[in-house]
């Protein structure tokens, strides 16, 4: 037996999955873990090549303002 799909049922079917993914956020936690930063310091330097100017610069953080080191 074979049902076309109509625009109500796919509406529908796209609320009861979404009901459904609700539903299940807390058993979730079950499943996933949370992830965690490693221990220590951590550094993050945004970097890039300039073309106009033909040379490597990272950016960084001056007295409160971006700039390009």
């Amino acid at each position: 037996m074979k049902t076309e799909l109509t625009t109500p049922k796919a509406i529908l079917i796209g609320l009861i999955f979404i009901a459904i993914a609700i539903a299940s956020i807390p058993y979730s936690k079950n499943v996933v873990t949370a992830a965690h930063a490693a221990s220590g310091i951590q550094k993050v330097e945004i970097c890039g090549y300039e073309y106009s100017s033909k040379k490597y610069s990272c950016a960084g953080v001056n007295y409160g303002v971006l700039s390009a080191r």
